[in-house]
Parts: C-alpha cells; sequence; structure tokens
C-alpha cells in the first residue's frame, strides 16, 4: 500500500474512532443528563412531599389549637354562665329570708328527730335566733347559739355521736349545685 493510501486509511480510520468516541461520549453525555434530570425530579418531588407533609402537619396543628380554643372558650363561658345562676340563686335566696322565716320551725323539728337522742346544740345567726328559740323552747336538751359565721338556717349538731345536720341555705345550694348545674347546661343546650 502506498504511503497517500497508508495516510488515507489511517486517517479514516481515526475519524472513524473520533466518531466512535464522539457518540460514546454523546451517550454518556445523553445518560448523565438523562440521570441529572431524573435526580433533579426526585429531588423536587421530595422537597414538594416535604413541603406538603409540613403544611399538612402545620394545618393539623392548627386546627388542633383552634379545637383546644374553642373548647376552652366553651368552657370559660359555661363557667362564666353558672358563676352568674348560682349568684342569682344565692341572692333570691337572701331575698327569700322571710318565707325561710316560716319553714324553719318545720325544718328544725325535721333534723331534731333525724339526730340521736340526747343534747343538741342548735347554732344559727343572730337574726334567726328568735324564731328557732320559740321552737326550741319546749324541747329539753336543745340549746342554741348564734354565730354570725353560720350561713342562712341552722346547723344542729349532736355532740355526744358527733352527728351534724347542716340546714343552711349556702350547704343546700352547695349539696345540690351539680343537679342544678347539669339542668342549667342542658337548657343552654337546647
Amino acid at each position: 500500500m502506498a504511503l497517500p493510501e497508508l495516510l488515507e486509511a489511517l486517517r479514516a480510520q481515526a475519524a472513524e474512532r473520533r466518531a466512535e468516541e464522539l457518540a460514546r461520549a454523546d451517550a454518556e453525555a445523553a445518560r448523565v443528563r438523562a440521570e441529572s434530570r431524573a435526580s433533579s425530579e426526585r429531588r423536587k418531588a421530595d422537597h414538594v412531599e416535604r413541603v406538603v407533609r409540613d403544611a399538612n402537619e402545620a394545618a393539623r396543628r392548627a386546627v388542633s389549637e383552634a379545637r383546644s380554643e374553642a373548647a376552652a372558650s366553651i368552657l370559660k363561658a359555661r363557667d362564666r354562665l353558672l358563676g352568674r345562676v348560682r349568684a342569682s340563686l344565692e341572692e333570691r335566696g337572701r331575698a327569700s329570708i322571710p318565707a325561710l322565716h316560716a319553714s324553719l320551725p318545720a325544718m328544725l323539728a325535721g333534723a331534731l328527730e333525724r339526730l340521736p337522742p340526747g343534747d343538741v346544740v342548735v347554732r344559727t345567726r343572730p337574726e334567726l335566733s328568735k324564731v328557732l328559740a320559740q321552737s326550741i323552747a319546749r324541747r329539753p336538751g336543745v340549746t342554741l347559739e348564734t354565730t354570725p359565721e353560720i350561713g342562712t338556717g341552722f346547723v344542729a349538731v349532736s355532740p355526744e355521736s358527733g352527728v351534724e345536720i347542716d340546714a343552711t341555705l349556702e350547704t343546700n345550694l352547695l349539696h345540690r349545685w351539680p343537679q342544678i348545674a347539669v339542668a342549667v347546661l342542658a337548657e343552654v343546650r337546647k
């Protein structure tokens, strides 16, 4: 083979190798670009997923906090309502003291029947002592004490047995308060 042909063959062979290497390089570049795009898309998708997950979690927290605040607000409103109802009942009780005066003798008689036999001390407010003094005048062993610390009504105590009957308006309201509160809240729900 002559030198020009040999050179031509070498050039052709070099061009062919260059074309093959360029094709491989193009293929490798295309593969790297595809992997890069896929990796970038995965990162974007992961980022979007994290953002959505964080937003959903923030929304869940906000809803939970709003529910807690609403529940607290409802409880505070109920508490204020029950406080007003209780204050109104106490005020009405104090306003009905004249009617209470009329019922005190019967209440005291019932309390004395429930106490064990023996001495009994009846404690009441000074302003109620006249009404109760008439009721115990014919009862031996029953003494009357006045004290402003007693609520509206009386407390009958058997010192020997330690049994005590608290017939004050305040204690009656205290004992009945759970039922009253339930009834008031049931009425509010209507």
